[in-house]
């Protein structure tokens, strides 16, 4: 102590000193725990995944099959993410990060997921809900190659992988094995079956916000325009059952915002509404250089370096072509699961319409049957009604005649009373006149 220090502030620095590194030692405890938390979260994850995985190894060998890989599961060709050591960047940041990531144990190498705006789920739900009438339009509109493809069971983490390695210059992926895929609208075409028509997809007159059709498009959707969504727009298409002009734009206006682009939150971008006049129009436009387009401009915009990186563009139509081109075996056998559920899912439907027309024809014969039977009961109770009618009017007809008769009779018997009594009047007549003519001639005599 020196000369100028006092006892007391001394002891006044030694207790601050103590109450600092108590609090220190209390924080640095406090870190260590949440870090224990976050591995202890993140091991529980992992091992619950490959509990899964395992579950469906052993369901896939009771029935026979081969053996299912989990569809998160990395191949050599996927995203591969290593630990790098975090030099001036936050702590928060950095913990926040490694939570989008999930962890193989052993390797040391985190597997990183596309973080996506647009995604394929409404487009999905929308389209298994569709009637025979509406999936005949969307035939006919060109996109029938849609109707039954499982796009659900993409791999989720492939996206990544080749959204990192696609050179948007030009348009070109880099493959594992040192080959380069080319992203064409050609490609898009034969992967998709999308119209790929002489009509460019952006015309110069844009419909107007006050035109009819744009007006009951929109009047179909929520009056809050955040909540206009890839997943409301989906909602109102399985709702409602108009087969015309607004179910095509509403189809392929989700169709573009989930294979396409979308704004943000998954707000509905309206290029559709604002491209496509006419239903006839609609199987010549260039839907593929559209779906191509935002695959290079989407890219252009994305920047991995930041922690909210998400991403607005066609990750699964880039997805789709790489598992093409690539001959991903899996891909073919989802192709090929896809068939045999469209074929089962198609045989059902015949099925239920033969069913349907079986009812109605044996309904028909049944009102037949009994509208015959009505007939009859109705004719048997005409021709009753007839010969009472005829009975009624035979006993009428005996009635009247009698009744003739017997005026006749009555008429007569008064008539030969009348002849009797004018008879005798005459007579007496007569007599009296014979009596007065005989008294008058012996008056003469």
């Amino acid at each position: 102590m020196t000369e100028t220090e006092s006892p007391i502030a001394t002891t006044r620095s030694q207790g601050k000193k103590q109450r600092l590194e108590e609090q220190e030692a209390e924080e640095n405890k406090n870190k260590r725990e949440g870090k224990k938390k976050q591995v202890i979260g993140k091991r529980k994850r992992v091992v619950k995944e490959k509990k899964e995985v395992k579950k469906k190894e052993k369901v896939a060998k009771r029935k026979g099959k081969k053996k299912l890989e989990d569809e998160d599961d990395m191949d050599d060709e996927e995203a591969v993410v290593e630990k790098k050591k975090a030099k001036g960047r936050g702590k928060k940041k950095v913990e926040e990060e490694e939570e989008e990531e999930d962890e193989d144990e052993g390797s040391g190498k985190y597997f990183k997921s596309l973080r996506a705006k647009t995604t394929v789920k409404p487009f999905y739900k929308a389209t298994h809900k569709l009637s025979p009438e509406r999936k005949q339009r969307v035939r006919e509109m060109g996109f029938g190659s849609l109707l039954d493809f499982p796009f659900d069971k993409i791999p989720t983490k492939l996206p990544y992988f080749i959204l990192k390695i696609l050179n948007v210059d030009k348009m070109e992926v880099k493959l594992p094995n040192g080959g380069v895929l080319k992203i064409t609208p050609r490609k898009i075409r034969e992967v998709l079956g999308i119209p790929m028509g002489p009509i460019p997809f952006y015309v110069e007159k844009k419909t107007l916000t006050k035109d009819s059709v744009y007006c009951k498009f929109m009047a179909q959707l929520p009056k809050n325009i955040r909540k206009r969504t890839t997943i409301a727009l989906s909602e109102t298409i399985q709702k409602s059952e108009r087969v015309d002009f607004i179910f095509e734009l509403s189809y392929l206006t989700l169709f573009a915002n989930c294979f396409g682009s979308c704004n943000n939150t998954a707000m509905l971008k309206d290029d559709v509404l604002e491209n496509v006049k006419s239903s006839k129009d609609i199987p010549n436009i260039d839907w593929c250089t559209l779906i191509w387009d935002y695959i290079k401009g989407s890219k252009e915009k994305w920047d991995d370096r930041m922690l909210e990186n998400w991403y607005y563009g066609p990750h699964v139509t880039f997805t789709l072509i790489y598992l093409h081109y690539t001959e991903f075996d899996e891909m073919d056998a989802v192709k090929e699961a896809a068939v045999k559920e469209a074929a089962a899912k198609a045989q059902a439907e015949k099925e239920a319409a033969e069913k349907a027309v079986k009812e109605a024809v044996e309904k028909e014969a049944a009102a037949k049957a009994q509208a015959e039977k009505e007939a009859a009961v109705s004719i048997e109770n005409l021709e009753d009604a007839e010969k009472e009618a005829a009975a009624k009017e035979l006993a009428e007809k005996d009635v009247a005649e009698k009744t003739v008769k017997e005026a006749a009779s009555k008429e007569a018997a008064t008539k030969a009373k009348q002849d009797k009594e004018a008879a005798a009047k005459e007579a007496a007549a007569k007599a009296q006149a014979e009596k007065e003519a005989a008294k008058k001639v012996r008056l003469i005599g």
